[in-house]
């Protein structure tokens, strides 16, 4: 029987539920949903056919000189792996969205996702999304990773690219 206390604890809303929330409202409202499946902490298959790992950053790391906010996420081997396992299965198409705090979501295809970070890494690898403070139509995200490879992402590839 649970006490008291857990069950408040059980009812509480966390960070997660908030960050990433918003992202799965933006999918579950789009015109051409129609399932969404929880395959993992954080994964998800969208429509019986798009794998998506969502992540969530709450910090802003710094400003840069171009007046950019920027939000560092981390991928851990078991991470890649489990990506690249999906990924190699025939009519998946993987997919990683990237919540910065109440900024954008950044949504990277699978090739974009690996020219900036070495999936085959034994060891974490990263990616840094510099978005425009306070502009969040205009001027996009730049994307940075462990490869040091740079590239634009535009705020309207979320969550278009995932239907």
């Amino acid at each position: 029987m649970r006490t008291p206390t857990q069950s408040v604890t059980q009812r509480k809303i966390k960070p997660s539920h908030l960050y990433l929330g918003a992202a799965l409202y933006r999918i579950v409202h789009h015109s051409n949903f129609r399932h969404l499946a929880l395959l993992g902490r954080n994964l998800y298959v969208v429509n019986n056919v798009k794998i998506v790992l969502m992540k969530y950053a709450t910090k802003r790391l710094k400003q840069t000189r171009k007046n950019r906010v920027l939000y560092r996420f981390t991928f851990t081997p078991n991470e890649m792996q489990q990506l690249l396992n999906y990924a190699q299965q025939p009519r998946n198409e993987v997919l990683v969205v990237l919540v910065c705090r109440y900024e954008a979501v950044c949504l990277l295809n699978w090739t974009k996702f690996t020219n900036l970070i070495n999936v085959n890494c034994s060891k974490s690898e990263w990616i840094a999304v510099a978005v425009r403070a306070g502009c969040r139509k205009r001027g996009g995200m730049l994307v940075s990773g462990s490869t040091r490879r740079r590239m634009p992402v535009a705020h309207s590839h979320f969550p278009a690219i995932i239907f």
